[in-house]
């Protein structure tokens, strides 16, 4: 059985060679996508890249100055600040003007055995620092003649006045107002003084260190709110992004 097979002829009817690859054309999205559109990948008008974050490539927002709480921080830490130096300041300037008032006293007091007192009023009493005189060597006596306690001093201040140095010995407080008799074994040179020096400094020297420490306090708080605002307004501002 004889087969035929069929024979390549050249012409146009002829083998042509490998078929070409056509590339498709171009994909315009202009035409279906107008830029800044929220669909698809088109790129907005302002240059960011499809699918970018609004912060940025790296997804971070754009820097901005700090977030600044209320009241002032400054006003806060003014205040700590000023703490110390009130209670230094305070105590010094009690100390000055009770040393003062002592000097006014000591100068109006009038050295002897009797003296010219209010009453209800406690008194300090002075002799000369050069004499060994201790309370329980002294006397008191009201205008009635009625007997004074004198306690003890635990202070070893010493005053001056008119060139003379004189030691507090003890203390008393005085009934009725008038003439009281003073006397110390050993001594006739006695000063009585109602000490309202002595107050100023204590009272001075308390309200200063209470006052520091309201305003150390008052600093304290102050800086505290200024940062719980801070952080309170820079989260707001940073949920509002999302």
């Amino acid at each position: 059985m004889t087969h035929h097979h069929p024979s390549h002829q050249s012409g146009s009817s002829g083998y042509q060679g490998a078929p070409q690859y056509v590339r498709p054309p171009a994909y315009d999205r202009s035409a279906y996508h107008t830029p800044g559109s929220s669909y698809g990948p088109s790129a907005p008008a302002n240059g960011t890249p499809p699918y970018a974050s609004a912060g940025g490539p790296n997804g971070s927002w754009p820097a901005q100055g700090p977030v600044k709480g209320s009241p002032p921080l400054w006003v806060g830490i003014l205040a700590l600040a000023l703490s110390p130096v009130l209670a230094v300041g305070g105590i010094i300037l009690s100390l000055v003007f009770g040393s003062q008032e002592l000097d006014r006293e000591l100068a109006a007091a009038q050295p002897g055995v009797t003296e010219e007192l209010d009453a209800s009023t406690m008194h300090t009493l002075y002799a000369p620092a050069g004499e060994s005189v201790v309370a329980s060597d002294c006397q008191v006596y009201g205008p009635e003649y009625d007997p004074i306690y004198v306690s003890d001093s635990y202070s070893t201040s010493t005053e001056e006045r008119a060139g003379e140095s004189y030691q507090e010995i003890g203390e008393f407080t005085t009934t009725d107002a008038g003439r009281y008799r003073v006397s110390c074994e050993g001594s006739s040179d006695l000063l009585a003084i109602e000490g309202n020096g002595y107050v100023w400094i204590g009272l001075g020297s308390l309200f200063s260190v209470l006052g520091a420490g309201v305003l150390g306090v008052l600093g304290v708080v102050l800086i505290v709110v200024n940062r719980i605002s801070a952080s309170q307004r820079r989260q707001s501002a940073w949920g509002g992004r999302y």
